[in-house]
């Protein structure tokens, strides 16, 4: 017997986003592997505290250039296009479904730092990813690889 979807897509729906991620996820386990806490101890001090537009989450951005390295994304353009439609990722960064993501032009110089020192950060937290079973060709990039000429942070 042959049935035809009717289903309304514009209807409202809740549901929770944690939901959406299985438990055996990559991103679940990086989450739970890596301490991204230690990024505001890096930048913390290129932010003024007193004055000045609210900034996007550091951590976030940082998790947004991770998103692109992880998955071998071309370009922040294409990552952020994939955040927008990718639950897991979304739970990631800690957006629900309807907010709205940061441009992908603000991802591309995320901080006063300099962009190779920024790369090194990322390498940085992408070393402890081994904790986790997993392995990234993180130097496939030229930023990277000019990040890994950067002197150490």
């Amino acid at each position: 017997m042959l049935s035809e979807n009717r289903a309304e897509r514009n209807q409202m729906e809740f549901f929770c986003i944690d939901s959406f991620v299985p438990e055996d996820h990559l991103l679940r386990k990086i989450d739970d592997a890596v301490d991204f806490g230690k990024i505001y101890e890096i930048v913390g001090n290129l932010y003024c505290r007193n004055n000045g537009r609210p900034s996007v989450d550091p951590v976030v951005l940082f998790k947004i250039v991770f998103i692109q390295h992880l998955y071998g994304i071309p370009s922040l353009r294409r990552t952020c296009e994939e955040i927008k439609m990718n639950v897991a990722y979304r739970w990631f960064l800690g957006y629900l479904m309807s907010e709205q993501l940061p441009h992908f032009s603000t991802s591309a110089h995320p901080t006063p730092l300099p962009y190779p020192r920024w790369y090194a950060i990322v390498h940085s937290r992408l070393s402890l990813l081994p904790k986790v079973d997993i392995c990234v060709n993180f130097y496939s990039t030229p930023n990277a690889q000019a990040a890994a000429a950067a002197p150490s942070i």
